[in-house]
């Protein structure tokens, strides 16, 4: 349950979904992660933890009498460590309590702009747009282009203008120009 120690392996996913997004490094990755319905290595690793938490204390082998009755020592068990960092994180200890810490957790460190704009317009997480993608090829811009707003890596006047690819006039909202 280290986020830590899922960074390496997470990179690496991100970058993969940078690629099938088509969106650089400046990109939100929690929107995309959300939009695209795809859960942090972290959390994937911390359900599947939980789950064999609480499933082998219900076996009939010698695992269930490790996590029923921990080996007493200075240094942190699996299943010590597991109990313990359940305690801390999770309001109460039981099944499915850890992907609902975790979400909660990323969801309030999320200082994006796009994930307020998301909020501030009740929007769900995850958006039909993907399936639509399948059923309609001949569209499959356009809703490539939603995807993108959604996430908040489509560029907008503003953007283009400060990057230089557009005449200025286009950084300032103004009614005068339209």
């Amino acid at each position: 349950m280290s986020e830590q120690r899922c960074k390496p392996i997470q990179r690496v996913a991100d970058n993969a979904l940078r690629i099938i997004a088509n969106v650089g490094k400046s990109a939100p990755m929690h929107r995309i992660r959300q939009e695209m319905g795809v859960t942090t290595i972290n959390t994937r690793a911390s359900d599947l933890r939980e789950r064999a938490y609480f499933k082998y204390s219900t076996l009939r082998t010698w695992i269930s009498d490790l996590v029923k009755q921990p080996i007493r020592s200075q240094t942190s068990t699996w299943g010590t460590g597991t109990a313990r960092w359940m305690k801390r994180y999770c309001q109460t200890v039981g099944r499915g309590n850890t992907v609902k810490a975790l979400q909660h957790r990323y969801t309030v460190n999320d200082k994006t702009k796009i994930s307020a704009w998301i909020k501030a317009h009740n929007m769900r997480n995850t958006g039909s747009w993907m399936d639509l993608q399948m059923r309609h090829p001949d569209i499959k811009l356009g809703l490539q282009d939603i995807g993108k707003i959604r996430m908040g890596c489509y560029w907008t006047a503003q953007r283009l203008a400060k990057a230089g690819l557009i005449p200025k006039m286009y950084m300032v909202e103004s009614k005068d120009h339209f």
